[in-house]
């Protein structure tokens, strides 16, 4: 009995020993936070169907020279979670020329499933799909990337502390951060971070758990980004989303009688050149008439046949004929012609 006593006030201290040292630490139990591993490419938890091009592009060229020597390349940390700007150049690549998200697809998705479209904009805080998307820019990860992304299971975004693979493409706002990864629509929040991070899923070559960069809005709003061309290598200036004024020419001042130089009043408008017509090809004559081979030419009227009108052909012709009919058939003369009777004189009567 007295063992049994003693065995049990033993327990006790052991487990008081136990709280007052988790009490004097501050009273915080070290855990661990899971964190899912998203390749580039990878489609699981999608909001949208695919929204990114067949042919995915996921490598991006290392920062110029020049970047490099001015402030450094901002995806070379060796260790630790570092935080950068995300208006800091050469953070992200990108294109002028290829398209990398099919944003028209996101919205009118989102669109036809109004409790989808509800749930996403509670995410990100936005009263209209529409107008949101046409702000953001499509841009690939140049580092492996902390952030909250949030699938959506039974009517309901559901958040989920996730690393992205650099190579992601990711639509991001004016102040740079990423919101929405491309490939299935979905959206992304700020990270949350416990320092002890345990990563679950496939990993990917040269992934690195001691090195996971945060993205941290920009101090202003930027109109363009300046990112690493996915083809060339070069840096590009991006316009931040299609309704900024710098992706628009400048409308050209009003001119008015008041403010027109002199120099405009005094112009006077030059015509054009004129241009001779180009003649067009004669056409070509018309044939002759044919000949009669068997009329003579008529002597009195100078005329050759195949020259004369029908009227006097016809009269040639009659011509010939009747001199061809007063002809003899034979070798002899002409007989003379026949002489009228005399007329029979009645007889005498006596």
């Amino acid at each position: 009995m007295a063992s049994d006593t003693v065995r049990g006030f033993g327990l006790a201290l052991a487990l008081t020993a136990l709280v007052a040292g988790a009490c004097s630490s501050g009273g915080s139990v070290e855990t661990t936070t899971p964190v899912q591993l998203h390749v580039a490419t990878a489609q699981d938890d999608p909001w949208t169907p695919r929204l990114v091009p067949p042919q995915v592009p996921v490598a991006v060229p290392p920062a110029p020279p020049e970047v490099v020597e001015e402030g450094g390349d901002p995806v070379t940390a060796t260790a630790g979670t570092p935080a950068v700007s995300g208006d800091r150049p050469a953070l992200y690549g990108g294109s002028l020329d290829r398209p990398l998200c099919d944003r028209e697809g996101l919205i009118l998705h989102l669109e036809e499933d109004p409790a989808k479209a509800e749930a996403w904009r509670g995410v990100l805080g936005v009263p209209d799909i529409r107008g949101y998307t046409d702000t953001l820019t499509a841009v690939l990860l140049r580092a492996d990337t902390r952030v909250t992304m949030h699938e959506y299971r039974d009517g309901a975004a559901r958040p989920v502390q996730s690393l992205l693979e650099r190579g992601t493409i990711v639509l991001v706002d004016e102040l740079g951060v990423p919101r929405v990864r491309c490939v299935r629509g979905n959206p992304l929040s700020a990270p949350v971070l416990t320092g002890n991070d345990e990563l679950e899923g496939p990993k990917w070559p040269g992934l690195n758990a001691e090195r996971m960069f945060v993205v941290q809005p920009a101090a202003t709003a930027v109109r363009e980004l300046e990112v690493i061309d996915i083809t060339t290598g070069a840096m590009v200036p991006v316009p931040v989303g299609e309704a900024l004024p710098k992706t628009m020419a400048p409308a050209a001042p009003e001119t008015t009688e008041e403010t027109r130089p002199e120099t405009e009043a005094l112009q006077v408008p030059v015509p054009a050149p004129r241009r001779d017509p180009v003649p067009e090809a004669a056409a070509p004559p018309p044939p002759p008439p044919p000949a009669a081979a068997s009329a003579d030419p008529d002597p009195d009227s100078g005329r050759s046949p195949g020259r004369d009108p029908p009227a006097v052909l016809s009269r040639q012709l009659f011509r010939v004929v009747s001199e061809d009919a007063e002809r003899p058939r034979w070798g002899g003369r002409r007989p003379a012609p026949r002489r009228p009777a005399a007329p029979h004189a009645p007889p005498c009567r006596g």
